[in-house]
């Protein structure tokens, strides 16, 4: 009756499942996850007013906040949660009849991108690319003979060679630069009607 409704209306209120969640319950992989413990549920719906009051802070200081608020917490509040994670897994075996939690391998580990490595791995790549740029502005390929700078200035910048040893002084490709300077700067000679000097006979 009406006090079955009440707690069907509080059971929604404060329940973890929803279109979000129903998209977390598997991984980037689409392996099913295994069902949430107590604090994996506090954290979750504690996360995102967290996340709001303190919009500058990072996932894993944001997660380490939630973590001392947890162990703050009385007694009886983390049996609520022990009681979520209880219902969450009876759902999770009757969804997923059969499942068995299978660890991740290592190599598998490995292999996995996350956005934080991601972010490291754009950071270097800039990073090479301010260094070349540097080396190039500091070192530069020195100009052909009778080149002036303005010539130099409007040949197409050659692409700079992956550094194998950072610390190492880069390679700087002189070859195909000189090549195109000198078919710039002297082109074929034009075809004229004189005729060769005559060889003179040996005595």
């Amino acid at each position: 009756g009406a006090s079955e409704a009440t707690r069907s209306d509080v059971m929604v209120d404060h329940s973890t499942d929803g279109p979000a969640i129903e998209f977390l319950k598997k991984d980037a992989d689409g392996k099913i996850k295994r069902p949430k413990n107590a604090f994996l549920i506090y954290r979750l719906e504690h996360h995102a007013l967290t996340a709001a009051l303190n919009p500058d802070m990072h996932n894993n200081d944001i997660s380490k906040v939630i973590g001392k608020r947890w162990s703050s917490e009385s007694q009886e509040v983390r049996d609520q949660y022990k009681q979520k994670a209880e219902e969450e897994k009876r759902q999770h075996a009757i969804e997923h009849p059969g499942y068995q939690y299978k660890p991740r391998k290592p190599s598998e580990k490995k292999r996995r991108m996350t956005k934080k490595k991601l972010a490291k791995l754009a950071d270097v790549v800039e990073n090479v690319r301010e260094r070349q740029h540097f080396r190039a502005v500091v070192n530069p390929t020195p100009p052909a003979a009778g080149m002036t700078a303005a010539t130099q200035a409007a040949l197409p910048a050659a692409p700079m060679p992956y550094p194998v040893n950072l610390g190492a002084p880069m390679p700087m490709p002189v070859a195909p630069t000189m090549t195109y300077a000198h078919a710039f700067l002297n082109p074929l000679p034009a075809y004229t009607t004189t005729a060769p000097a005559p060889v003179q006979n040996r005595i």
